[in-house]
């Protein structure tokens, strides 16, 4: 699915952290789990990176919605397989930067593959969820500090943290991704963009796919 550019949100994750970090006094273990901080000051999608938590899923970006002034949710996260978090570690909040220079975006949520399983006593078939891609279309600027960021992340193998937003949308999309490559079209750039899951980047993390906040910015 392509979408149209113009009035489109589409942020990267930057290498900024805000200071200081944040202490999580309680994560409950549960999908889209809720996060306790006191007086935490996020509003509703903005990006955190949590660190020191017991459970490695945590340990990584996470874009948030607000319940409260002392309360937020990780959507698209699913904590119910844990009986406690012992530890949720601290957190800081991620800087974004709106990717002005895109002229184009193409978008697959999902695809669904089935294989054939079939022997000699019975027919079976198989299926399997791939997580969805997005291919960028921008036009490059060797000089721009945020075109570095991200062909320097796609070949160290970096993880960033991607949102977008259709014109006129209600819901923000936020998924955890790597660049697995960097084409030139002519004047412009195609920059392939897999979750995390499909592409070799540290095993210890899992893309939960799209995590979706309704209220957005």
């Amino acid at each position: 699915m392509t979408q149209k550019v113009e009035g489109t949100e589409l942020r990267f994750s930057t290498k900024q952290r805000g200071t200081p970090s944040v202490t999580i006094t309680g994560i409950t273990a549960a999908k889209s789990p809720v996060v306790t901080a006191a007086t935490h000051g996020l509003k509703d999608g903005d990006v955190i990176e949590i660190t020191g938590a017991s459970v490695s899923a945590l340990n990584q970006m996470h874009t948030v919605a607000v319940l409260t002034n002392g309360t937020f949710a990780l959507p698209g996260l699913d904590l119910s397989m844990f009986s406690t978090i012992t530890s949720g570690g601290s957190f800081k909040k991620v800087v974004m930067s709106q990717f002005c220079d895109a002229t184009s975006i193409d978008l697959s949520e999902y695809e669904v593959n089935s294989e054939n399983k079939n022997t000699f006593c019975k027919k079976d078939k198989s299926f399997n969820v791939e997580l969805g891609t997005m291919s960028v279309g921008f036009y490059a600027h060797s000089d721009d500090e945020q075109q570095s960021y991200l062909r320097d992340s796609g070949k160290n193998l970096e993880v960033v943290m991607v949102q977008f937003r259709p014109k006129g949308a209600a819901m923000l999309r936020g998924f955890l991704a790597c660049s697995t490559s960097l084409t030139s079209k002519g004047l412009r750039f195609v920059d392939s963009i897999y979750p995390l899951s499909q592409c070799p980047c540290s095993t210890s993390l899992t893309s939960k796919g799209f995590q979706n906040i309704t209220n957005g910015l």
